[in-house]
């Protein structure tokens, strides 16, 4: 399925979406560790003398855990991968109005390579976003993958949203997945 030039393919959505980051994420992760433990499974019968009954049992196991979670991981990212295109492609533009903007801060952890006294801050940035669809007033709040800047989401503005008709509680921000505002 090939993205149109309106909608955003999925290298661009894997840092516009947390679900699908976090999804991709998994399932990478998750076939490294399969990959991992298979190929440094401890050899079967072991060297007399040696007990490595629970290493053989978790280079058995551990490599089936990973796939099963890397093929949920796999379901989740087609289930919102579809899900995405589907509202960028058959949404209704609407607009919303940003009532709040919430910022949550935290150290970076510490590493051997960060100066003494110098530590990173990580912040998160999340939309509260009030809009009516169908004569319904809705609030939502949603993550925004970077600064409100970025995407002219400032506190008291208007915001365009896209949202679906079955799933109105969920609108997506226009400028976040198509990178216009």
């Amino acid at each position: 399925m090939k993205p149109t030039p309106s909608q955003p393919g999925l290298p661009s959505l894997y840092w516009r979406d947390i679900t699908i980051k976090r999804a991709i994420d998994t399932a990478g992760f998750m076939l490294i560790v399969a990959a991992g433990f298979r190929l440094l499974a401890p050899p079967n019968p072991p060297p007399p003398g040696v007990d490595l009954s629970f290493e053989i049992a978790m280079s058995k196991w551990v490599p089936v855990g990973a796939l099963v979670i890397a093929a949920l991981a796999s379901l989740i990212l087609l289930r919102r991968y579809l899900w995405v295109r589907k509202v960028l492609s058959q949404g209704v533009a609407i607009k919303g109005k940003v009532e709040s903007m919430d910022v949550y801060a935290r150290e970076a952890s510490h590493s051997e390579h960060t100066p003494a006294f110098q530590r990173s801050t990580i912040r998160s940035y999340y939309a509260v976003i009030r809009y009516a669809w169908q004569g319904v007033d809705k609030i939502v709040r949603l993550k925004l993958p970077n600064s409100p800047s970025v995407y002219g989401t400032f506190e008291g503005h208007d915001v365009d949203l896209i949202v679906l008709d079955s799933t109105p509680d969920k609108p997506l921000i226009r400028a976040v997945y198509l990178g216009r505002f």
